[in-house]
């Protein structure tokens, strides 16, 4: 189980992240994401311990709202694709594939709705496992707070940061 441990926060981070749409409202916005369960063979994996929330606070540029795929869709990486992309009408969804160990493939889908405020994300990542993959679920969401403060972040740091060592 040592490799969800290191697997969530990789998960977390590609659910970062380029489409045309409706625009967000540009401003100071708090994105969320919580871990809910992992299963394998419809039972809860033993020792999986749900990580704590994983809450970030960042500023939106009206550049960046204007896009706002930027925010939802996984970056794009050589280790990690989407294969299907959808965003129109208050609904999004996607589907993308990353490299796991031993050549094997991690799945990982999403299905939610957005509007000028914010955004839902219920996101499901399979991994291959002995015994069966293990799916892991989670819920991420965002929403403006307001007007960003001089203590905010600009989210274009995270967007050009480089991705996460695997």
């Amino acid at each position: 189980m040592t490799a969800l441990r290191i697997l969530l926060p990789a998960a977390a981070l590609m659910l970062i992240g380029a489409a045309a749409g409706d625009s967000f409202e540009p401003g100071a916005w708090e994105k969320r994401v919580d871990f809910i369960s992992a299963t394998q063979n419809g039972v809860a994996v033993p020792d999986f311990s749900t990580p704590p929330p994983e809450i970030k606070r960042r500023c939106i540029s009206p550049a960046i709202a204007a896009d706002p795929g930027r925010l939802i869709y996984p970056r794009e990486r050589p280790d990690c694709r989407t294969s299907s992309r959808s965003m129109a009408d208050g609904r999004v969804a996607f589907t993308g594939e990353c490299d796991g160990e031993n050549g094997g493939k991690i799945a990982i889908s999403a299905d939610g709705g957005y509007d000028r405020i914010g955004y839902t994300l219920d996101t499901v990542t399979e991994i291959p496992a002995d015994g069966g993959p293990v799916f892991m679920t989670a819920r991420i969401t965002a929403r403006r707070l307001g007007v960003c403060t001089k203590d905010d972040i600009p989210v274009e740091k995270d967007l050009e940061a480089p991705p996460p060592a695997g």
